[in-house]
């Protein structure tokens, strides 16, 4: 998907919660302080034609989020980095599907049964296949447990799998 001009702009809004909000008591209070916050937050995005990006405000906070986002006129990456069995990346998929994020991300060492799955349910959501986390180096375990030695061979490989699985 090549990106228009205006669309290129992706805002993240990985917000957490502040320790004022953590002291609510109530973990609903809790996620009302902070959705309010990521509301007015892309309010003020509203009509410049970017993309939000949520990760783990979008796990804790719901897919309403998408919702919300698209009423302004903001399209969404949903960076949840999805990594299952094809049953399960189907439900995601699912869910999904009801709010239509614009972006996706999956972690590219699901199996190609599992990343077509998602692709099927998802047909117009594009999806990113993450190869490695930016925080890997050459010589952490995850390398050696998927059989690469490096970072690169790790990505070749990886990137071959998201290829494959569409």
């Amino acid at each position: 998907m090549l990106l228009s001009s205006e669309k290129r702009l992706i805002v993240a809004i990985d917000l957490t919660p502040t320790e004022k909000e953590l002291q609510l008591q109530r973990p609903n209070l809790t996620r009302k302080a902070v959705y309010r916050r990521i509301t007015r937050f892309m309010k003020q995005l509203e009509g410049t034609g970017c993309i939000v990006k949520f990760n783990s405000a979008l796990r804790a906070l719901g897919y309403g989020l998408i919702d919300e986002a698209h009423a302004l006129g903001l399209a969404v990456f949903a960076d949840l980095k999805l990594f299952d069995i094809p049953n399960t990346l189907n439900a995601d998929g699912k869910f999904l599907s009801i709010s239509k994020p614009e972006l996706l991300t999956v972690v590219s060492v699901n199996d190609r049964e599992a990343l077509m799955t998602l692709k099927n349910v998802l047909p117009e959501t594009e999806i990113l296949g993450v190869s490695i986390l930016t925080s890997m180096k050459n010589g952490d375990q995850m390398f050696e447990r998927f059989r690469c030695r490096t970072a690169s061979a790790a990505i070749k490989r990886f990137s071959k799998i998201a290829i494959e699985g569409g």
